[in-house]
């Protein structure tokens, strides 16, 4: 399956790894909206260890892909935010009865 990301933030340099090393995965493509990471290679954006051979990009219309999204986006609001606020958590007690 040829897979395209965009985005190499916190979920992006977890996903990016998965993908490279999965066999049935083929990264054709990542997206990237800081101007800073435009042209390099996604191992050196991700910190892989070996060259990966895709270039991020900032151009949308080049490739002509179209897009899938799942109903978590924006992601932040629904998945890391609630985590990194548990994180913040020395103790959780879970309260039954009266509040």
């Amino acid at each position: 399956m040829r897979i395209a990301v965009w985005g190499t933030g916190f979920v992006g340099k977890m996903v990016i790894p998965e993908i490279v090393e999965h066999p049935l995965f083929e990264l054709v493509g990542v997206g990237v909206s800081n101007p800073d990471k435009v042209g390099r290679d996604v191992d050196e954006i991700c910190g892989l260890d070996h060259p990966v051979g895709v270039t991020a990009t900032d151009d949308v219309d080049a490739g002509g892909s179209s897009c899938f999204t799942t109903g978590i986006d924006p992601g932040f609001a629904n998945d890391l935010f609630p985590m990194t606020l548990m994180g913040l958590c020395s103790d959780y007690t879970n309260y039954e009865g009266d509040y």
